[in-house]
């Protein structure tokens, strides 16, 4: 191609600019998928905040979002907050079966509908009937994935993972995938009944209860419990200065303003402090049980979790520190992650691109780089930069 025949080229790159002076330029991005009950409270919405700030500082790669209940608005919410963070095209996958509804118990899923409805949010689903099944979306997703490099986090039942493990398929790629399980629920140390999460609360929703029993007793990765007893505070009253247009904030605003438990801006931390464990580490704010193996079991009248100290096996799970301060520091860090402000993608101008779709982009010394290979050599993109100022996508 003549240099008269160039043209300017336009191209929407999927990059975020990482936080490299932070995390360091060598950081290697975890690769997440987030399993959310998303509706029967409102530290979800929280957490998936936390997911995408962390993401846009270069501390992980959100592979795809699992809603696991049957309540109808959850995945709505999902794409509200994926869409507001520019990543709009986040795969979302669901529990298909109608027997897990949080509502069962009280819970309470009027803030996902109202945030699902509100065309303040932009998205394209709304409803659980827009999306597909996870055990779908995880196996057309993992066989991509790198071996043993997916981290599931999982704040809520565990109904998906139990399917996909009983699917002999998805059993394949979960030993081959998947590097590790991080699940918020159970009491541990001491042992006592898991409520939420592993028991369907207190076996009102007998599927979840079921679920946990499972996953708790036959999950074949490494499994590390964040148990009630280890959250180490509550956070959430800097979302109140959000703007509306943050669905993360309207989550909050509504279930605050509409739940018969009174519940303020100040909320607890279980399924934000999950994410931050499963991708920082225990840091200062946890000890490691690393020594033993969980169990739940049916007592009679109640699940019970409970932790022996032998036989050893491949899972963990996590106290919290007595020290106030760090648990303070703990919470403060949550807070910041939560009302991060999304970091908006690039807008490249290319020149000497030809075709632009197949054109070899890199991060180099502080640099967007591009490749042409008419030249045979890399291109600084120094002053062909933009903010994209508006949410648009192609």
């Amino acid at each position: 191609m003549s240099q008269t025949g160039l043209k300017w080229k336009l191209m929407i790159l999927c990059i975020f600019l990482l936080d490299v002076v932070a995390f360091g330029a060598d950081a290697i991005a975890q690769k997440v998928i987030f399993e959310t009950d998303m509706e029967s409270d409102i530290d979800d919405a929280g957490a998936l905040a936390m997911l995408h700030a962390m993401a846009d500082n270069g501390e992980c790669e959100i592979i795809a979002v699992m809603h696991n209940t049957s309540d109808p608005y959850g995945p709505g919410v999902i794409d509200a907050i994926n869409t507001w963070y520019y990543r709009p095209d986040i795969p979302i996958g669901k529990y298909p079966i109608d027997d897990a509804y949080s509502v069962t118990f009280g819970g309470e899923s009027r803030y996902t509908e109202a945030v699902s409805k509100d065309s303040t949010f932009p998205k394209d689903i709304f409803t659980r009937d827009d999306v597909p099944d996870a055990v779908e979306v995880y196996k057309q997703m993992l066989p991509d994935q790198p071996d043993s490099s997916i981290i599931i986090i999982s704040v809520g039942w565990q109904m998906n993972l139990r399917r996909l493990h009983e699917d002999s398929l998805g059993r394949v790629l979960i030993e081959k995938k998947v590097k590790q399980l991080v699940i918020m629920g159970g009491r541990w140390n001491p042992s006592g009944k898991p409520h939420m999460n592993l028991a369907g609360r207190s076996n009102e929703v007998p599927v979840a209860a079921k679920a946990g029993e499972y996953v708790v007793n036959k999950w074949p990765t490494p499994v590390l419990y964040l148990g009630i007893g280890a959250i180490p505070g509550f956070a959430g009253s800097d979302l109140e200065q959000e703007p509306y247009e943050n669905p993360v904030r309207r989550c909050y605003e509504y279930a605050i303003e509409h739940s018969r438990f009174n519940l303020n801006w100040e909320h607890h931390t279980a399924d934000q402090s999950t994410i931050l464990l499963a991708l920082r580490g225990v840091g200062e704010y946890w000890t490691l049980i690393d020594e033993g193996i969980p169990t739940m079991y049916w007592d009679g009248s109640a699940w019970m979790t409970k932790w022996d100290s032998s036989p050893d096996s491949h899972h963990t799970a996590v106290t919290k520190v007595s020290d106030k301060a760090k648990l303070a520091e703990a919470t403060d860090i949550i807070e910041a992650l939560m009302v991060q402000a999304p970091k908006q993608p690039v807008m490249v101008r290319f020149d000497h691109i030809e075709p632009v779709s197949h054109t070899p982009v890199r991060f180099n010394s502080g640099m967007f780089q591009f490749f042409s290979s008419s030249e045979d050599r890399w291109y600084d993109l120094q002053g062909k930069l933009r903010i994209k100022p508006v949410r648009e996508f192609p």
